[in-house]
């Protein structure tokens, strides 16, 4: 009599409570759904705290882009301001490009900066001329 010892495999969810299991198909991942869906779950969760840890980011840098706006006469900043105040010119909604001065425009929600040489910024508030602003938050 020949006798194959059974294959272990190894759950990947972190939590499962026997995670030796023998499975009952070949691409079976999980011992079980309800590990499966656990694990999905801890995988998305952690996927929602950043997406929206970079949400908050793109509206704080919004709001102090209104605040400067209001402070700055012609809207003129340098990059190493920006810096300081804290506002990240790579967490902008939409990157444009600007027609008129050949260059970048970053948009954050309300507000952009844009530049042509990549040190001085000028700060600009969104227009939409009565067209739908598809999607973006509106205060």
């Amino acid at each position: 009599m020949n006798t194959k010892e059974p294959i272990f495999y190894t759950c990947p969810n972190p939590e499962c409570p026997a995670p030796q299991y023998i499975p009952q198909r070949v691409n079976q991942v999980y011992c079980c759904t309800s590990c499966k869906n656990r694990a999905n779950y801890l995988r998305n969760r952690e996927m929602l705290k950043n997406r929206y840890a970079d949400l908050t980011e793109m509206i704080k840098a919004d709001k102090k882009l209104a605040r400067l706006m209001e402070r700055l006469p012609e809207g003129k900043i340098l990059l190493r301001e920006l810096q300081l105040m804290g506002i990240p010119v790579d967490a902008a909604m939409k990157i444009a490009k600007n027609e008129t001065k050949q260059g970048k425009t970053h948009f954050f929600s309300n507000y952009g900066i844009t530049t042509t040489d990549g040190s001085i910024f000028y700060i600009i508030k969104r227009e939409n001329y009565g067209r739908p602003t598809q999607g973006l938050h509106q205060p």
